[in-house]
């Protein structure tokens, strides 16, 4: 698409970027998943603030995937998922605006922030339907893509969901609790297309609990353990050794728009094990780091040894 026809929307000043995110990691991460599943992502900055302003994911021949998180909700909830149309919709509300949905079998998920908008509903913009037409237009005039290269010997047959990675009772074990579970581990709120590029790459995320409370995330993205590597530590990133993972980890620690002595803290720990770059999120209410990040490490050695 044009940066004209965004800027039709946005205002004028937008400058092309990479992806960017709030999180180091995250603005690796999620190229890595995207460009595993044959798609893209990238983002546009306001010239003068440095700002992001558009971000954009598109995952090609994503439908399996997004078929499998509509089915997983479903299970969860004791129904049985209803077949629907995709479509490639508009709309703004809050303070975004959004091109989301599909294109054929293409994911598209475009979000343009900072908008003046007051959450009263969705508003749907001349410009904003002719962006959408404007993509719509040059994804269908792409030819049909070869299909993605099989994963790697090194992951092999590897698990393709948390139950059959690491079973609850070991999970339990790692969170010296009687007994854990997990739960569907997709976005509640409007995907970023992060899912279902994780699930077109042949990864998988789940949220897990412990003693009946959330406890946190598990996500694995197969072939993607060089993209980790590539994150340099310092700052609010510190490096943490998980016996038997292929190298060294990340871990980042923050609070949820509160101090940590508020009980919203999270920690995230990264480790490289068998190619796959394996997340763990820890949601464990405290009021230090040092016990949820404690947590996240335990689970990831659990799940080093499973993979080992």
């Amino acid at each position: 698409m044009a940066v004209e026809s965004l800027e039709a929307v946005a205002g004028s000043g937008l400058v092309a970027g990479a992806y960017a995110h709030v999180d180091p990691i995250a603005t690796v991460q999620m190229p890595a998943a995207v460009g595993s599943a044959g798609g893209f992502s990238c983002s546009w900055s306001d010239a003068e603030t440095g700002a992001v302003r558009v971000s954009l994911t598109v995952v090609p021949d994503a439908v399996e995937a997004d078929d499998r998180i509509i089915a997983e909700f479903a299970a969860q909830g004791g129904t049985t998922a209803t077949p629907h149309e995709r479509t490639l919709h508009t709309g703004c509300i809050y303070d975004y605006c959004e091109v989301e949905g599909f294109s054929g079998t293409t994911a598209v998920n475009l979000y343009i922030y900072d908008m003046p908008w007051d959450g009263s509903g969705t508003v749907d913009q001349p410009q904003l339907i002719a962006l959408r037409d404007e993509i719509s237009d040059h994804l269908g005039a792409v030819p049909p893509l070869e299909p993605l290269p099989a994963l790697s010997a090194e992951w092999g047959n590897g698990p393709t969901s948390c139950d059959e990675m690491l079973a609850p009772e070991a999970l339990a074990a790692a969170l010296s609790v009687d007994a854990a579970a997990y739960d569907v581990g997709y976005a509640y709120e409007e995907s970023n297309g992060w899912d279902v590029a994780l699930l077109t790459a042949g990864g998988f995320t789940c949220r897990y609990r412990g003693d009946g409370a959330f406890g946190g995330r598990i996500t694995v993205l197969p072939d993607t353990a060089a993209a980790l590597a590539t994150i340099p530590s310092g700052g609010e990133l510190t490096t943490i050794d998980v016996p038997g993972a292929d190298g060294a980890g990340l871990v980042r620690c923050w609070s949820n728009g509160e101090p940590f002595e508020a009980g919203t803290g999270l920690c995230t720990v990264h480790v490289p094990v068998r190619g796959a770059w394996v997340s763990v999120l820890s949601a464990t209410s405290g009021t230090a780091a040092e016990p949820i990040r404690a947590e996240a490490a335990s689970v990831a050695a659990a799940i080093v040894i499973a993979l080992g």
